[in-house]
C-alpha cells in the first residue's frame, strides 16, 4: 500500500473509536455544509437534499454554503482549516482526488487536513454522440477514431473533470486520438454538442437523458462497471474486449476537518447514511441515474486512496495540465 493510502486508512480507522459524550451532545448549533461548486449543480442539489433531512432529524439548522473557486480549492481550504468540531463539513466530488496530481501546490494537505466521513452517491457517465457520427456502438466509434485520427472532438465541463478523464482514459487504453474540447460547465458543453461544434462527450445521465429521449444524442456506452437502470440496453465500456478495467464515475462524498473527534465522524456517517435510505432521496438519485452509497469512513478512505493514485496515472499519461 502506498504511503498516501496508509494515511487515508489511518484517518478513517480512527473514526471508529468511541467518544460517547461528545457524540451524544452533538449537534447543539448550526452545521455548515460547504459545497465548493456554484449553486444549482448536482453536488449542490444533493447537499441541499441531505441537509434538509438532517435538519429535520436533528432539529438544528444544516445550511449549505456555496464556496466555488480555484477548481474547488477555495471551499476545500475553508473546511480543512475549520475547527474540528463537526460543525463545518465538506460535500465535494471528483476534483478532490484529482487536484493533488493536477495542481503544483495546495493550501491544505489532502490526507492530513481532511477526514473522510462517507460517500453519498455514485453516478456513471454516458458516452453520447451526435446523429452525424456514423457509429452505433463503441467498437464502431473506435474504428472511426482509428481511421481518421483527430477527427472526433469530445466536449467536457472542464479540464481534468470526470468527462475529460473519461475521454483521456478511453483514448489511452485504445490507442486512439480524440481531441478534447473543454467548456466552462456541463451546460455549455451540452449546448456545443447540440450545435454540432463537437461530435461526442462523456456526460452525466441527468444532462443526457432528455436529449437521448428526444433523439438528439445517441448513447454509446456507460462509464461504470455496471449497466445503468436508466439505460439498461446500453453496454458499459468495460464490456468491450480489452477494456475490462475501464471505469470513470462521478462520486460525491462528505469530509470533515482533520482532527475531528472519531465519535463525531462516526455519528455523522451514520446520520448521513440514514438520510440516503429515504424514498425521496432514493427516487431523486435514481431519476438522475445515480446510486446512493453511505459507506463507512474506512471504505471511503480506501476509495480515495485508489482514486488519487488512479487519477495521477491518468493525468501523467495524458499530459493534463491545469488551465
Amino acid at each position: 500500500m502506498t504511503h498516501l493510502g496508509k494515511h487515508l486508512l489511518l484517518a478513517a480507522g480512527l473514526a471508529l473509536a468511541a467518544l460517547p459524550a461528545a457524540a451524544q451532545e452533538f449537534p447543539q448549533k448550526t452545521i455548515r455544509f460547504i459545497v465548493p461548486f456554484a449553486a444549482g449543480g448536482g453536488t449542490d442539489i444533493l447537499a441541499r437534499q441531505i441537509a434538509q433531512e438532517m435538519t429535520n432529524d436533528w432539529h438544528q439548522p444544516v445550511l449549505v454554503e456555496n464556496r466555488a473557486g480555484g477548481a474547488t480549492v477555495a471551499g476545500t481550504e475553508l473546511v480543512a482549516h475549520a475547527p474540528p468540531d463537526g460543525y463545518t463539513l465538506l460535500l465535494t466530488a471528483n476534483p478532490f482526488s484529482v487536484n493533488p496530481s493536477l495542481l503544483k501546490s495546495l493550501p491544505y494537505d489532502t490526507v492530513k487536513d481532511l477526514v473522510p466521513v462517507t460517500r453519498v452517491a455514485l453516478s456513471p457517465l454516458v458516452l453520447v454522440v451526435t446523429p452525424s457520427v456514423p457509429a452505433t456502438n463503441l467498437a464502431e466509434l473506435l474504428a472511426l477514431a482509428r481511421a481518421k485520427p483527430g477527427s472526433l472532438n469530445y466536449a467536457s465541463s472542464g479540464v481534468a473533470g470526470p468527462e475529460h478523464l473519461a475521454g483521456a482514459m478511453l483514448a489511452s487504453m485504445t490507442g486512439t486520438s480524440m481531441v478534447h474540447v473543454p467548456f466552462r460547465g456541463s451546460g455549455p458543453a451540452i449546448v456545443a454538442l447540440l450545435g454540432g461544434q463537437v461530435q461526442m462527450s462523456f456526460t452525466s445521465m441527468l444532462s443526457a437523458l432528455p436529449q437521448i429521449k428526444a433523439g438528439l444524442f445517441r448513447p454509446i456506452a456507460i462509464s461504470g462497471t455496471k449497466r445503468s437502470p436508466a439505460l439498461p440496453d446500453v453496454p458499459t465500456v468495460s464490456e468491450t474486449p480489452g477494456l475490462a478495467d475501464y471505469e470513470e464515475i462521478t462520486w460525491y462524498g462528505v469530509l470533515a476537518p482533520g482532527g475531528t473527534p472519531p465519535a463525531l465522524v462516526e455519528k455523522l456517517q451514520t446520520e448521513i447514511a440514514r438520510t440516503l435510505t429515504r424514498p425521496m432521496i432514493q427516487n431523486r438519485l435514481n431519476e438522475s441515474g445515480a446510486m446512493a452509497v453511505g459507506d463507512t469512513p474506512a471504505e471511503f478512505a480506501a476509495f480515495l486512496a485508489r482514486d488519487i493514485a488512479r487519477n495521477k496515472d491518468i493525468v501523467t499519461k495524458a499530459g493534463i495540465h491545469a488551465e
